[in-house]
């Protein structure tokens, strides 16, 4: 099979995938890692990821020949490209799409790399943001390896099917059938919680814990997963996101 080139964060969705393919697959993994100097939950992330390292090579000793050190590169040396930024923003007309997409795809244009697994999961972006990442690719990916998805050019009809390709046309997507729920139960039925705690979601820390507003956070309170979020935190996102709710009703009497 090969190694398994993965973007990797620390997050729950990247963390989940590393540990099917190192612990249940025994497949070897190329990590990647874009440092974006402008996120404040930089350095967060590179602390989380030489922990879950560490902790998965403490009872897995076999991991650590498996899990190759992580390539990293900073997202401000990332090469420009009209015509992939240009894509990208065509395709932002159409859809909410984070900025770190136009990015990446830069990236892997210019390190001509394919087949970078992205950890974009089943219903994923919050409802109040539109379609998620999921459905949209559905009638436009096919399954090359079980559970493992990748686009597929004879699907595109569309001005807009690709405008989708350009921008995703470098990745596989291994949990695209799977919501965050699913991975937590997948993982606790193998032994893994206790790794997946070790998670990082947030963009925004504030002193060090989630900061309950950006949309990752919002992403893990929709799906009942906010346990890490501070109470006021959580109870600040329900007021506004409350009062939100009440200011449109009343412009729609």
């Amino acid at each position: 099979m090969g190694t398994k080139k993965l973007l990797w964060s620390g997050g729950l969705d990247s963390t989940f995938r590393l540990l099917q393919l190192v612990l249940e697959e025994k497949s070897q993994v190329q990590p990647y890692y874009l440092m974006d100097e402008t996120r404040p939950s930089t350095l967060m992330e590179l602390r989380t990821m030489r922990a879950i390292k560490t902790k998965i090579i403490g009872p897995y000793p076999e991991a650590e020949k498996l899990i190759l050190p992580t390539i990293f590169y900073a997202v401000s040396d990332v090469a420009a490209n009209d015509e992939v930024s240009k894509k990208f923003h065509e395709l932002q007309k159409i859809r909410h799409i984070g900025t770190q997409y136009d990015w990446l795809a830069r990236y892997c244009e210019s390190q001509q790399l394919f087949g970078l697994e992205l950890g974009v999961i089943k219903k994923g972006e919050v409802s109040a943001y539109g379609e998620s990442l999921s459905m949209s690719f559905k009638p436009l990916v096919i399954e090359t390896e079980k559970n493992l998805f990748a686009f597929d050019k004879t699907k595109i009809k569309t001005e807009n099917d690709q405008l989708y390709f350009e921008i995703f046309k470098y990745y596989h997507f291994p949990i695209l059938h799977l919501s965050k729920k699913e991975m937590v139960a997948y993982a606790q039925e193998r032994g893994w919680s206790n790794l997946m705690e070790l998670t990082w979601f947030c963009h925004k820390p504030k002193n060090n814990k989630p900061c309950g507003k950006c949309n990752p956070c919002r992403t893990a309170i929709s799906e009942g997963l906010g346990d890490k979020i501070p109470f006021w935190n959580k109870l600040a996102f329900s007021l506004k996101t409350s009062l939100g709710i009440y200011a449109i009703k009343k412009k729609m009497r």
